[in-house]
């Protein structure tokens, strides 16, 4: 009979975070994307023939706590190893304010594109908006899959499920539409704030030694979708609905990810999982390397938001002109 003794080592290292540690992981680029290669356009209909438009959510996914996993072995012998990074020094008003400020951005460059733009006021007067208010989902959800996430949206306004895979919301969105003559936008962006480079090993046959270590690059990304399985899987998305609940929905392939400085110091607590993950359930073997605490320049990090969510904006702007040309 086979027995095995897991003997487990971990490390948290703390590198530099100048600038020359930035820059996509493998196979991700930093910040350029082919319009062609690197995005999914699904119905093109809607877009193309719009006139007039109507941003009715506009919500930004801020990851507070995230982390990264990587796996050794095969079956029983499975084991996974994560890292974890908390972001602290950003309070509720200024994410609120990153978000209120991206959709006056949004709005402006969407009326040099020729759209007309339904304003806010009269997208919340009308009678089919409490069709919308009544689909809203929390603002807020956590696992050991993707960390902590809160959402915020643009003027406070409703959270409701994304419309990829959830009909019963385009409903709710195409009857609104029809009333206010004004084709629904929504959107949803997940922000990221760091990157990790996690290593991970065994050896021994009888006694295994699993080994791994991680350290982290504080960095901005708008990450292609959220991480979360099944029901929980939010993808970044500009969704433009029809009269009749038809779609055009743009997606991304890959992350993008920007250079901006905004990190102050970081704290680094070996072998500690983040006080509100420590309940959370958890399958299989799986170690800790630890903890970073990634405390930042307030100011900075909304610029740097800021301006991840402009190139972001600016990608869309151009799938919009090849569609609309």
């Amino acid at each position: 009979m086979k027995y095995i003794a897991f003997v487990i080592l971990t490390n948290l290292a703390l590198i530099s975070f100048s600038q020359k540690n930035k820059g996509g992981e493998k196979n991700h680029n930093s910040k350029e994307l082919d319009l062609k290669k690197d995005f999914n356009i699904s119905g093109k209909s809607v877009i193309k023939k719009s006139k007039q438009v109507a941003l009715t959510k506009v919500a930004l996914h801020f990851k507070k706590i995230t982390n990264n996993q990587v796996y050794v072995g095969k079956g029983n012998d499975k084991v996974s190893a994560s890292a974890w990074a908390i972001l602290e020094g950003v309070s509720d008003q200024t994410f609120q304010s990153i978000a209120d400020e991206f959709y006056k951005r949004l709005n402006d460059k969407l009326k040099a594109e020729g759209l007309a733009i339904t304003d806010w006021n009269t997208v919340t007067s009308a009678k089919n908006f409490d069709k919308v208010n009544d689909k809203q989902i929390k603002k807020h959800w956590s696992n050991k899959n993707i960390g902590l996430i809160n959402v915020y949206t643009a003027n406070e306004g409703p959270h409701c499920k994304q419309v990829i895979g959830n009909p019963g919301i385009w409903s709710a969105y195409a009857k609104l539409g029809k009333e206010l003559k004004s084709n629904p936008i929504a959107l949803d962006i997940i922000i990221d704030f760091a990157r990790f480079d996690l290593k991970m090993k065994q050896s021994g046959y009888y006694f295994r030694t699993t080994s791994a270590n991680s350290n982290v690059y504080p960095q901005i990304s708008i990450e292609k979708f959220s991480g979360a399985n099944g029901f929980n899987t939010i993808s970044t998305n500009l969704t433009a609905v029809g009269k009749y609940g038809e779609a055009s929905i743009i997606t991304m392939k890959k992350n993008i990810y920007f250079e901006d400085e905004f990190a102050q110091s970081i704290d680094s607590h070996s072998g500690k999982l983040p006080e509100s993950m420590q309940k959370k359930i958890s399958f299989g073997t799986n170690l800790t390397t630890g903890t970073f605490v990634i405390n930042v320049d307030e100011e900075a990090y909304k610029t740097a938001v800021l301006n991840a969510l402009d190139t972001y904006t600016d990608y869309m702007i151009a799938q919009i002109k090849l569609i609309r040309k």
